[in-house]
Protein backbone atom coordinates (compact mmCIF):
# COMPACT_ATOMS: atom_id res chain seq x y z
CA UNK A 1 0.00 0.00 0.00
CA UNK A 2 2.82 2.38 0.88
CA UNK A 3 4.53 1.52 -2.41
CA UNK A 4 1.34 2.30 -4.35
CA UNK A 5 0.92 5.62 -2.53
CA UNK A 6 4.54 6.51 -3.30
CA UNK A 7 4.02 5.63 -6.98
CA UNK A 8 0.92 7.83 -7.13
CA UNK A 9 2.85 10.75 -5.67
CA UNK A 10 5.51 10.33 -8.38
CA UNK A 11 2.96 10.77 -11.18
CA UNK A 12 2.99 14.25 -12.68
CA UNK A 13 0.18 15.04 -15.10
CA UNK A 14 0.14 18.14 -17.27
CA UNK A 15 -3.18 19.21 -18.75
CA UNK A 16 -3.54 21.40 -21.80
CA UNK A 17 -6.94 22.95 -22.43
CA UNK A 18 -7.94 22.45 -26.05
CA UNK A 19 -10.62 24.20 -28.10
CA UNK A 20 -13.87 22.29 -28.04
CA UNK A 21 -16.68 21.69 -30.49
CA UNK A 22 -20.14 22.98 -29.62
CA UNK A 23 -21.62 23.26 -33.12
CA UNK A 24 -20.61 20.68 -35.75
CA UNK A 25 -21.11 23.18 -38.58
CA UNK A 26 -18.88 25.76 -36.89
CA UNK A 27 -16.21 23.07 -36.59
CA UNK A 28 -16.14 22.89 -40.40
CA UNK A 29 -15.38 26.61 -40.79
CA UNK A 30 -11.76 27.73 -41.25
CA UNK A 31 -10.17 27.90 -37.80
CA UNK A 32 -13.04 25.96 -36.20
CA UNK A 33 -12.20 23.53 -33.40
CA UNK A 34 -11.82 19.88 -34.36
CA UNK A 35 -13.60 17.06 -32.57
CA UNK A 36 -10.26 15.28 -32.13
CA UNK A 37 -6.71 16.56 -31.80
CA UNK A 38 -5.74 14.93 -35.12
CA UNK A 39 -8.71 16.20 -37.13
CA UNK A 40 -12.47 16.12 -37.55
CA UNK A 41 -13.34 13.40 -40.08
CA UNK A 42 -12.70 9.67 -40.42
CA UNK A 43 -11.40 8.68 -43.85
CA UNK A 44 -10.92 5.12 -45.06
CA UNK A 45 -7.99 5.07 -47.51
CA UNK A 46 -8.27 3.16 -50.77
CA UNK A 47 -7.11 -0.45 -50.48
CA UNK A 48 -3.61 -1.31 -51.67
CA UNK A 49 -3.36 -2.94 -55.09
CA UNK A 50 -3.82 -6.70 -55.10
CA UNK A 51 -0.58 -8.69 -54.78
CA UNK A 52 0.81 -10.57 -57.77
CA UNK A 53 -0.78 -13.94 -58.47
CA UNK A 54 0.40 -16.59 -56.04
CA UNK A 55 1.91 -14.08 -53.59
CA UNK A 56 0.28 -13.72 -50.20
CA UNK A 57 -0.16 -10.19 -48.84
CA UNK A 58 2.56 -9.25 -46.38
CA UNK A 59 1.96 -10.70 -42.94
CA UNK A 60 -0.90 -12.94 -44.08
CA UNK A 61 -1.31 -16.56 -44.99
CA UNK A 62 -2.19 -17.42 -48.55
CA UNK A 63 -5.30 -19.46 -47.78
CA UNK A 64 -8.64 -19.10 -46.10
CA UNK A 65 -10.57 -16.11 -44.94
CA UNK A 66 -8.74 -12.81 -45.20
CA UNK A 67 -6.15 -14.08 -47.63
CA UNK A 68 -6.60 -10.99 -49.77
CA UNK A 69 -5.53 -8.77 -46.87
CA UNK A 70 -7.48 -6.62 -44.46
CA UNK A 71 -8.73 -3.22 -45.60
CA UNK A 72 -6.63 -0.30 -44.41
CA UNK A 73 -7.73 1.16 -41.08
CA UNK A 74 -9.60 4.48 -41.09
CA UNK A 75 -7.55 7.62 -40.52
CA UNK A 76 -8.48 10.93 -38.95
CA UNK A 77 -7.97 13.95 -41.21
CA UNK A 78 -8.91 17.62 -41.22
CA UNK A 79 -11.76 18.79 -43.46
CA UNK A 80 -12.75 22.45 -43.51
CA UNK A 81 -14.96 24.41 -45.86
CA UNK A 82 -13.70 27.81 -46.95
CA UNK A 83 -15.31 31.15 -46.16
CA UNK A 84 -16.16 31.37 -49.86
CA UNK A 85 -17.98 28.01 -49.64
CA UNK A 86 -20.17 29.39 -46.84
CA UNK A 87 -20.81 32.67 -48.73
CA UNK A 88 -21.87 30.79 -51.86
CA UNK A 89 -24.20 28.53 -49.87
CA UNK A 90 -26.17 31.46 -48.40
CA UNK A 91 -27.38 32.24 -44.88
CA UNK A 92 -28.44 29.24 -42.84
CA UNK A 93 -27.31 26.77 -45.51
CA UNK A 94 -24.48 24.26 -45.51
CA UNK A 95 -22.03 24.37 -48.43
CA UNK A 96 -22.71 20.88 -49.69
CA UNK A 97 -21.59 21.43 -53.26
CA UNK A 98 -22.71 19.23 -56.13
CA UNK A 99 -23.59 15.64 -55.32
CA UNK A 100 -21.27 13.09 -56.90
CA UNK A 101 -23.13 11.12 -59.54
CA UNK A 102 -20.11 9.54 -61.21
CA UNK A 103 -16.83 8.21 -59.91
CA UNK A 104 -14.18 5.78 -60.97
CA UNK A 105 -11.51 3.71 -59.32
CA UNK A 106 -8.76 2.05 -61.28
CA UNK A 107 -8.76 1.17 -64.97
CA UNK A 108 -11.44 -1.40 -65.83
CA UNK A 109 -10.27 -2.02 -69.41
CA UNK A 110 -6.69 -2.61 -68.25
CA UNK A 111 -7.92 -4.97 -65.54
CA UNK A 112 -10.00 -6.97 -68.04
CA UNK A 113 -6.98 -7.35 -70.33
CA UNK A 114 -4.92 -8.80 -67.47
CA UNK A 115 -7.66 -11.10 -66.12
CA UNK A 116 -7.19 -14.86 -66.36
CA UNK A 117 -10.96 -15.32 -66.41
CA UNK A 118 -13.86 -12.98 -67.15
CA UNK A 119 -17.18 -14.24 -65.82
CA UNK A 120 -20.20 -12.34 -67.14
CA UNK A 121 -23.37 -13.51 -65.41
CA UNK A 122 -26.43 -11.96 -63.78
CA UNK A 123 -26.26 -11.49 -60.03
CA UNK A 124 -29.46 -11.10 -58.00
CA UNK A 125 -30.06 -10.41 -54.33
CA UNK A 126 -33.27 -10.54 -52.32
CA UNK A 127 -33.31 -6.96 -51.10
CA UNK A 128 -31.33 -3.82 -50.43
CA UNK A 129 -30.46 -1.98 -47.25
CA UNK A 130 -33.10 0.10 -45.50
CA UNK A 131 -33.05 3.79 -46.33
CA UNK A 132 -35.47 5.68 -44.04
CA UNK A 133 -36.21 9.16 -45.31
CA UNK A 134 -36.35 10.85 -41.91
CA UNK A 135 -33.41 11.25 -39.60
CA UNK A 136 -33.14 9.31 -36.36
CA UNK A 137 -33.66 11.67 -33.44
CA UNK A 138 -34.98 11.42 -29.91
CA UNK A 139 -35.72 13.57 -26.88
CA UNK A 140 -35.88 12.19 -23.35
CA UNK A 141 -36.52 13.48 -19.84
CA UNK A 142 -37.17 12.08 -16.37
CA UNK A 143 -40.45 12.88 -14.64
CA UNK A 144 -41.82 11.31 -11.45
CA UNK A 145 -39.27 8.49 -11.57
CA UNK A 146 -40.05 7.52 -15.18
CA UNK A 147 -38.08 8.05 -18.36
CA UNK A 148 -40.18 9.71 -21.08
CA UNK A 149 -38.72 9.15 -24.53
CA UNK A 150 -40.05 10.85 -27.67
CA UNK A 151 -38.68 9.16 -30.78
CA UNK A 152 -39.44 7.79 -34.20
CA UNK A 153 -39.84 4.03 -34.10
CA UNK A 154 -42.08 1.44 -35.69
CA UNK A 155 -41.98 -0.81 -32.64
CA UNK A 156 -42.48 0.90 -29.30
CA UNK A 157 -42.49 -2.47 -27.50
CA UNK A 158 -39.01 -3.43 -28.73
CA UNK A 159 -37.72 0.09 -28.15
CA UNK A 160 -38.98 0.20 -24.54
CA UNK A 161 -37.25 -3.10 -23.72
CA UNK A 162 -33.94 -1.96 -25.24
CA UNK A 163 -34.00 1.49 -23.64
CA UNK A 164 -34.86 0.03 -20.23
CA UNK A 165 -31.89 -2.34 -20.50
CA UNK A 166 -29.52 0.49 -21.59
CA UNK A 167 -30.64 2.82 -18.80
CA UNK A 168 -30.85 0.11 -16.16
CA UNK A 169 -34.50 0.46 -15.16
CA UNK A 170 -37.51 -1.86 -15.43
CA UNK A 171 -39.50 -1.49 -18.68
CA UNK A 172 -42.46 -0.19 -16.65
CA UNK A 173 -40.41 2.94 -15.92
CA UNK A 174 -39.98 3.80 -19.63
CA UNK A 175 -42.73 5.71 -21.44
CA UNK A 176 -42.15 5.60 -25.21
CA UNK A 177 -43.95 8.26 -27.26
CA UNK A 178 -43.84 7.79 -31.03
CA UNK A 179 -46.69 9.82 -32.48
CA UNK A 180 -45.52 10.21 -36.06
CA UNK A 181 -43.11 7.90 -37.84
CA UNK A 182 -42.24 8.56 -41.45
CA UNK A 183 -41.14 5.90 -43.89
CA UNK A 184 -38.89 3.49 -42.06
CA UNK A 185 -39.13 0.60 -44.51
CA UNK A 186 -38.64 -1.88 -41.68
CA UNK A 187 -35.48 -0.45 -40.15
CA UNK A 188 -37.11 1.79 -37.56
Amino acid sequence: EAEAAEAIEAIDIEFEPLPFVVDPIESLRPGGANARAQGNVWVRPAPAPAPARGAAPEGRGGRGRGAAGAPPPPQIQVLKWTDEDFRNAGDGQMPLGKATDEWQFGNVEEGLKKADLILDETFMTQSTGHQPLETRTAMAYWQNGKLYLHGSTQSTVQTVASVARWVGVPPAQVVMISEYTGGGFGSK
